[in-house]
């Protein structure tokens, strides 16, 4: 039988395995290159697949001009700052070896609870912060004061809008999905949202995306390839009708033509078919 397969396409390991990626340090663009545990990245930064060696830590980014795919690898943990902003047409995958955080900071507006993703090429969503495909090899943790800030006097905890998707223990082993934030006596709005953005599943690498398969058992020295097809359907045929037979034999002794009608032939008929073993004949 088939067996579940003990890696995730989006995970950390497989997308390391296909190799071909480009050392981040060398695009941060704060002042320090080379500081991943600091890192702003260009607007203008090219399509690509680029590797942390090391634990990063990414501050707000939103790409700029035409359309273009990132793919952004971390050995180790990925600490979001900032918001991070994917327009329509482009599309970015984070996946790190073990954590992601997003910062306690990284939150909505006082009073905002909306999430809308642009449905224009090149648009930018209006009040969503983190946007992507995120996937974490252990935890997925989103930073906050907590149940424990509700008593004082600032209460900042505020509400996530994450467009995109979220993947935590992409390795398999162990992780979860760790929501530090709540809303205390603002508790008629989540803490968390997310919404789908469909043009990153329409525009993601085909690395990324996965290519359904569908597998059938085929007799000895049939073909081999296993596609899915619609079966024709095959018309009933129709039923040929049995003829019925006439049997002519020859009897052993001469008849004159006074038989007696034709009923009285029939009957002999049938009595000399009988004698010899060949039915009711007429």
């Amino acid at each position: 039988g088939l067996t579940q397969p003990n890696f995730l396409r989006t995970s950390y390991n497989y997308l390391n395995s296909l190799g071909g990626s480009t050392d981040i340090a060398t695009k941060c663009d704060n002042g320090s290159p080379g500081q991943i545990t600091n890192c702003t990245l260009p607007a203008s930064l090219a399509r690509g697949v680029y590797k942390a060696s090391g634990d990063l830590t990414l501050n707000a980014w939103t790409p700029t001009g035409t359309g273009r795919n990132f793919v952004i690898l971390v050995d180790g943990n990925l600490t979001i700052n900032g918001n991070i902003i994917i327009p329509n047409g482009f599309t970015a995958v984070f996946a790190a070896l073990r954590s992601i955080t997003v910062d306690k900071s990284v939150k909505a507006a006082l009073n905002t609870t909306s999430c809308t993703p642009s449905t224009s090429s090149g648009g930018t969503s209006a009040g969503c912060q983190v946007e992507g495909f995120y996937t974490a090899g252990t935890d997925f943790i989103i930073g906050g004061e907590g149940v424990s800030a509700c008593s004082s006097a600032t209460e900042d905890d505020r509400r996530l809008n994450i467009s995109g998707a979220i993947v935590a223990n992409a390795n398999l082993a162990t992780g979860s999905f760790i929501n530090n934030r709540d809303l205390c006596s603002e508790n008629s709005n989540p803490s968390l949202y997310i919404v789908e953005r469909v043009d990153f599943i329409l525009n993601a690498p085909s690395f990324v995306r996965r290519t359904p398969s569908v597998w059938r058992e085929v007799p000895p020295g049939a073909s081999s390839i296993a596609t899915a097809t619609t079966p024709t359907p095959t018309p009933s045929p129709t039923p040929t009708p049995t003829p019925a037979y006439r049997r002519v034999f020859i009897t052993n002794q001469p008849y004159n033509g006074n038989l007696g009608g034709l009923a009285g032939a029939d009957g002999t008929c049938t009595t000399l078919a009988r004698n010899a073993g060949l039915g009711a004949a007429t």
